[in-house]
């Protein structure tokens, strides 16, 4: 053999070549028959071998067994072969031609990674999986993926920038990240979707600049699932053709939201899919049974549209954010109006729907801000959550009769909204549905309303008087927060307040949280129902009126302009709280007619100095006069107080001395719980003469 040939003898091939010299100069390789195995790094950086002749003795070649062998040209690989290491032939610059043994199941981790001239391999049927770059930067100009590979890895075709196109079998269940990225000429791509679960990870294809054209076929199914920007910078795609998008998420996902300048609208069946960005006029052509989700996106360029009468569906997001849509023509058969399906449509002045409309999704108008006149259909049997929410041009509105229910803040912010018309089929209102309506003059509630949710007429400052009708049971907290302008509340004899959504109470345990229906309605007077004072404005010195029996938790709390209070005879219970913290309360007169002071009932009240509590009060709650340091002295009704409850009147710090008056000549009832008085308060008892 010359110097520039070199046989190898043994078993396998470790540790050959440790001189640098021959590394350089050996130029063909004959392995011995008896050879089974060509080890790791075994010929790596052998930058001047051409040629290698393995005989079928060998196995199983290593890991980075022939990398960086750039002048290698061409090689055999015997079908006695069932493994080839990662990066085994990674860098091989020169290699145009190989063979690989037919039994194979797996093209390894960066195999042929950087094969410049490497234009075509024929894999073998046997392949299963393709790794992680395995022929990222290769020079193939022709792919062939044969029919049992299941798993294409992250950047295995990545850079290949001869190819032209990759047409990927129904049996690829997994193609991982940026599989195909960047192979600048490639100009079509097709994929068949297995019957089973599928998966596209992101940007499988992100960076082709000269795709024009791909095709999914086959059922996309419930399992498939695809990743954002699947298309990404894919700038010159013209189409995607999709058997079945039923389970996409969305086309706009295929290009993480940025789109091909030059992709157009694209029907799928009877389906109309995407516009992508045409210029107007757009045609849906007629038999179009559905408009599908996202179709319109975005779509700035579009002012107005005419939906064929085939049209049954608008999927959701079709329309959203098309902010110079000024004009659109429904369809006569429409049925159903998805969620988001206008939202933003910032230049829709009016809408007339059809009459066989059903259903109008969730926030289907939301911020139609030019929105000013709608008729709704007759058909709808509710008004869903955030429909018209934030139109804020929106003046009137008419609910057809039929519907029953009120979404969650299906009108919040119409704050042109002056007006609005229930029929007598509504049962319930759900939260904040006409929340800060600020224009809200006129609203008639209909006989058979139920429900009134949490915060519904909340920051409806023009609200100047509203009737609630005696079917009304439940009423949500702060329902009418900060509605300035009422004067005037109509409410039944009995409801329930509802304090949230898991504990309907009774209202005067309702109060124990403070009763906040009323905050901020600054002009409303006292609002008593059923005999309950339930709220009071805080505008100095009021007269309770007669017929109240309870002042219900935190009527007066915090109240800074009351200085004095005489409760009428009749009211029979002081809630908790209800005249806690009124800093300027200095004097207060308790009937006989109370039975029980509350808790904390006039806790904070730091200028009180005179209380006078009359014969017939049986109980003191705990705290009830608890930090009040300017009572000195107090008075009691001994006859018939049974019981003064736990820190009753603890911080009273300057009360020296408390009288029981008619306290009876027989053992008292007189119950004192723990610190129900300061520790330096004498008592003294004043008995009643026989």
């Amino acid at each position: 053999m010359g110097d520039s040939e070199f046989l190898m003898i043994g078993r396998d091939t470790r540790g050959v070549f440790k001189n640098q010299e021959m590394r350089e100069t050996v130029k063909r390789i004959v392995l011995a028959n008896d050879v089974e195995r060509i080890s790791e790094g075994a010929f790596e950086w052998c930058c001047s071998l051409e040629e290698i002749v393995i005989p079928d003795s060998v196995t199983k070649i290593g890991a980075r067994a022939f990398h960086g062998c750039c002048s290698l040209r061409c090689i055999t690989i015997p079908d006695s072969v069932t493994e080839i290491g990662d990066h085994a032939f990674e860098g091989c610059s020169n290699l145009a031609s190989i063979k690989l043994p037919a039994g194979l199941s797996e093209i390894r981790k960066y195999v042929f990674r950087k094969c410049n001239k490497l234009t075509e391999i024929d894999l073998p049927n046997r392949i299963t999986t393709i790794a992680n770059y395995a022929f990222e930067q290769s020079g193939l100009v022709h792919l062939h993926i044969p029919g049992r590979v299941k798993h294409i890895g992250p950047g295995a075709f990545a850079h290949c920038n001869h190819l032209t196109e990759a047409v990927i079998p129904k049996t690829v269940e997994w193609i991982e990240d940026f599989a195909f990225a960047c192979c600048q000429q490639l100009a079509y791509a097709e994929i068949h979707t297995p019957a089973d679960d599928f998966l596209f990870l992101e940007a499988c294809f992100a960076g082709c600049t000269n795709l024009t054209h791909a095709a999914i076929y086959g059922s996309v199914n419930a399992g498939s699932r695809y990743r954002k920007g699947i298309f990404e910078d894919c700038d010159n795609l013209v189409s995607i053709e999709l058997t079945d998008p039923m389970n996409c998420t969305s086309i706009t996902d295929f290009f993480q939201e940025k789109y091909p300048p030059k992709f157009r609208m694209k029907m799928v069946g009877t389906k109309f899919f995407w516009a992508g960005n045409q210029e107007d006029p757009i045609e849906i052509p007629d038999g179009t049974t559905e408009i599908y989700s996202n179709a319109f996106l975005n779509c700035l360029n579009l002012t107005k549209i005419t939906i064929p009468d085939s049209v049954v569906k608008i999927g959701d997001d079709a329309f959203n954010g098309c902010r110079n849509l000024t004009e659109i023509t429904f369809s006569e058969n429409l049925r159903k109006i998805g969620d988001s399906a206008f939202k933003d449509c910032t230049g829709l002045t009016g809408i007339t729907f059809p009459t066989a409309v059903e259903k109008i999704g969730h926030g289907a108008f939301y911020s139609c801000k030019g929105l000013t006149d709608v008729v709704l259909p007759e058909r709808l049997s509710s008004i869903s959550p955030c429909i018209f929410a934030d139109c804020t041009s929106l003046t009137a509105i008419s609910i057809p009769r039929g519907v029953e229910s009120i979404g969650l803040r299906a009108f919040d912010g119409c704050s042109s909204l002056s007006r609005i018309k229930l029929p007598d089929s509504i049962r319930e209102i759900d939260c904040c549905a006409f929340k800060d309506c600020r224009n809200l003059t006129d609203v008639e509630l209909p006989h058979g309303l139920k429900s009134i949710g949490t915060e519904v007429f909340s920051g409806c400052a023009s609200l100047s008087r509203l009737r609630i009708p005696e079917s009304v049971e439940t009423i949500g907290e702060n329902a009418f927060k900060d509605c300035t302008s009422l004067t005037e509340i109509a409410l039944p004899e009995r409801f329930v307040v509802q304090i949230d959504q898991y504990s309907p109470k009774q209202i005067q345990d309702f109060t124990k949280k403070g009763c906040p229906l009323f905050s901020g309605c600054t002009k409303l007077g006292m609002v008593i129902v059923d005999g309950q004072l339930v709220w009071a404005p805080d505008t100095g010195n009021l007269e309770i009126p007669k017929g109240v029996t309870i002042i219900c938790a935190n009527v007066f709390s915090g109240h800074t302009q009351l200085t004095k209070m005489v409760i009428p005879d009749g009211v029979r219970k002081i809630g908790p709280e209800a005249f806690s913290g009124c800093s300027s309360l200095t004097e207060v007169d308790i009937p006989g007619s109370v039975k029980a002071i509350g808790d904390s009932a006039f806790s904070g009240c730091g200028k009180l100095t005179d209380v006078t509590i009359r014969s017939g009060v049986r109980k003191i709650g705990k705290k009830a006069f608890s930090c009040c340091p300017g009572l000195s002295n107090l008075v009691l009704p001994g006859d018939t107080l049974e019981v003064i409850s736990e820190y009753a009147f603890y911080g009273c710090d300057r009360l020296q001395s408390v009288i029981l008056r008619d306290f009876p000549n027989e053992k008292g009832r007189l119950t004192l719980k723990d610190s129900a008085l300061p520790d330096f308060t004498d008592i003294y008892t004043c008995r009643r003469e026989k």
